[in-house]
């Protein structure tokens, strides 16, 4: 299955993310504010991909698109992701 783009659509649970824009951990650090935020939350090295969403727009059965054929990018740092702290997730969309 092709994605907007004609490229085949990229759906997948954790390993990296595949951004069509900037790389997905500094979007996401990018909106935490130093003086909130934990020291271990400020450095994208350590977030890990849960689930990444492409568009689809050629399917019959199913069509959706983010945005401008973007993708949805759920982000959990990596010592949540162990002790199971999905409550910590965060989110972040890119449009081609």
């Amino acid at each position: 299955m092709d994605g907007p783009d004609g490229l085949p659509t990229c759906h997948q649970l954790l390993g990296y993310p595949d951004p069509l824009q900037q790389q997905v951990e500094d979007n996401l650090m990018s909106y935490w504010s130093p003086a909130r935020s934990a020291p271990r939350y400020r450095d994208g090295r350590h977030l890990q991909l849960l689930l990444q969403l492409d568009s689809i727009l050629d399917d019959a059965s199913m069509k959706y698109c983010w945005g401008d054929a973007g993708k949805l990018y759920f982000m959990l740092h990596e010592r949540d992701l162990a002790a199971r702290r999905f409550d910590r997730t965060m989110f972040h969309m890119q449009c081609g």
